[in-house]
């Protein structure tokens, strides 16, 4: 009987694990297009900034590609090694610094999404019905709609569209 049970419980632990890495795996689908589009702007900055620093595109990727272990492992130090051989001598500090802030200049973040489900829900709870048409609307809206105030000072009389392109 002792059997019958552990057999019932190994299969919903199986059960839960699969559960959970289909809904990951469904997660990611998702969000798939907006991951390429992050990584497509990045890689072209990193190609543009590569070319006007005179170094090769690769220094930036072996850069980037240090995220994706520990610190203190070897993988980030053969990394490391790799990008510094790829450069002048002395010049890895620099490089590191423009690497950071064309991977934080980047903006990826949810709050937009969540200011817009916020200001939708009023009109959701309203006509129950929300045609994609005026999701389209309020789109257009909130992208060429300036910030009056911002904790942000850089944002203030810009629109998300000027922010995000860098055009007015």
């Amino acid at each position: 009987m002792d059997w019958i049970l552990d057999e019932m419980f190994a299969v919903s632990i199986r059960y839960s694990w699969s559960y959970k890495l289909s809904s990951e795996i469904l997660r990611f689908r998702e969000r798939l297009p907006t991951i390429m589009l992050f990584i497509s702007r990045l890689f072209r900055d990193f190609s543009m900034k590569a070319e006007a620093m005179g170094l090769p595109e690769e220094v930036f990727r072996l850069l980037y590609s240090r995220f994706a272990v520990s610190k203190e492992s070897e993988a980030y130090a053969k990394l490391t090694r790799q990008a510094s051989a790829l450069i002048p001598a002395g010049e890895l500090a620099n490089v590191e610094k423009v690497h950071d802030e064309i991977v934080t200049g980047i903006k990826r973040a949810s709050s937009m999404v969540e200011n817009v489900n916020g200001r939708l829900r009023a009109y959701m709870n309203i006509k129950r019905h929300v045609s994609s048409n005026f999701y389209s609307l309020v789109q257009l809206h909130m992208n060429a709609k300036k910030y009056r105030r911002s904790r942000v000072a850089s944002r203030k009389g810009h629109s998300p569209s000027e922010l995000l392109t860098g055009k007015p």
